[in-house]
């Protein structure tokens, strides 16, 4: 699976998945599995491979464990994604763009800003993963993973044009020009529709 960047429903996500805690009551985590199941193959999947130790439970609640994780996951990706894009040119983008980054010298404290805040679509330094809802922190231990709010897509936006240039100018394919152009679009319309921008990019 290459990097792929989704855009999320913004009330969906808040009101569900953003603040979820880790013990839910046993009648909510059953009627998540229950709806799971039905939903699609990728959740469906996930649900059957959950190993029957795994989720503890303390009176009417259980406790999520790691291996809960990917379900919730999934299933917010079946609940909230508006628009998602794989990256074509490299299973790697911002890994590899992390390793040969465009020439930023003499840049405004806007457009820095907006940089920062695009590499921060996929955290591959770690810097703010301990920000992240737990079972997204969790379940991505074998990936990079990188959350935005409504805000800092925002900040984004603002700065497209310019952010698009500088990608551009420090890639050498067209394909890979024409993923950092398609990323750049989704952030944007995101922006436009007050949604949060979610990226997974596993790591190599």
């Amino acid at each position: 699976m290459r990097t792929t960047l989704y855009s999320l429903t913004e009330e969906k996500f808040e009101n569900t998945y953003l603040n979820m805690p880790r013990d839910l009551l046993i009648s909510e985590w059953n009627t998540m599995l229950a709806r799971g199941i039905n939903l699609d193959c990728e959740v469906a999947d996930r649900i059957e491979e959950l190993e029957p130790d795994s989720v503890k439970t303390e009176g009417d609640r259980v406790i999520l464990s790691r291996s809960a994780t990917r379900i919730i996951l999934e299933m917010c990706k079946a609940d909230c994604v508006v628009f998602e894009y794989e990256i074509q040119a490299t299973d790697t983008f911002f890994a590899d763009l992390a390793v040969n980054p465009p020439q930023l010298s003499g840049i405004s404290d806007r457009l820095q800003t907006a940089w920062e805040l695009f590499n921060k679509v996929v955290d591959t330094r770690i810097l703010y993963q301990q920000n992240l809802p737990w079972w997204l922190r969790e379940s991505a231990s074998c990936a990079y993973v990188g959350l935005l709010n409504p805000s800092e897509v925002q900040i984004i936006q603002q700065s497209h044009n310019q952010l698009e240039q500088l990608l551009i100018a420090g890639l050498t394919t067209q394909s890979e020009k024409e993923d950092a152009k398609q990323l750049l679009a989704i952030i944007t319309n995101a922006a436009l529709s007050n949604q949060w921008v979610l990226d997974w990019e596993y790591g190599t």
